[in-house]
């Protein structure tokens, strides 16, 4: 079990027994009310996640992962309307995408060859097949969006390969062959992660290693 597991488990355990507090009269005893504090600071969970992720060296995840941890912080300490500032960061992102990969990375279905991976969809749909003969790995971003991967036909690199997903309030899809050895290591925050697939069990293969984390979202992964 991952740490961030267990540390939302005790925040939920925690938030359950300040409710109990409440229905017995006992917070007013206390001196505070623990369910206002984590209504008020359960932000920070994220944030952690994200800092959590930078360390790992998933930098697309960290920083999605802190800046909206941090949004939903200063909304609720400093009582600004958060929405009113993600539209703005999203519409700005969405734009510096665009900038940086004008071609591939809106196409509604492309077929790439490509040995990395880098796709984002904001308020929008990605479908990508890839067929690389080398495959590192990469990173899938999925914002208020959606994204299907088919990765049936690649070869993973003789060193392995590592692709790093990320699913706020949109979806993620990938479909993997059952020739090839496959470890998934991603976490969720109200979000899932489903996995629907046959892994090969000869320890010969090299890996292909998913990671990464569903906020108000899922990822699904399947033959």
């Amino acid at each position: 079990m991952s740490k961030f597991r267990v540390v939302f488990g005790l925040l939920i355990v925690t938030f359950g027994v300040s409710l109990l507090f409440d229905q017995l009269g006992l917070n007013d005893v206390f001196g505070f009310n623990i369910g206002s504090l984590i209504s008020t600071y359960w932000p920070l969970v994220i944030i952690a996640f994200g800092v959590s992720s930078l360390r790992k060296g998933n930098m697309n995840t960290g920083i999605v992962l802190s800046a909206i941890g941090i949004i939903f912080l200063a909304s609720n300490v400093f009582d600004i309307n958060v929405w009113g500032v993600i539209w703005p960061f999203a519409i700005i992102y969405f734009g510096l995408t665009m900038l940086k990969k004008p071609t591939n990375s809106f196409n509604r279905a492309s077929t790439s060859s490509e040995n990395e991976l880098d796709i984002t969809a904001i308020f929008w749909g990605s479908e990508q097949k890839v067929t690389s003969t080398s495959f590192i790995g990469g990173q899938i971003t999925a914002i208020f969006g959606g994204a299907k991967v088919d990765l049936r036909e690649i070869t993973v690199a003789s060193n392995g390969a590592t692709l790093d997903v990320t699913s706020i309030f949109g979806g993620v899809e990938i479909m993997v062959p059952d020739t090839i050895r496959i470890e998934v290591t991603g976490d969720g925050v109200v979000g899932g992660w489903e996995k629907h697939f046959k892994s090969s069990s000869d320890t010969t293969l090299p890996v292909l290693r998913i990671t990464g984390s569903a906020v108000f979202g899922g990822v699904e992964i399947k033959n």
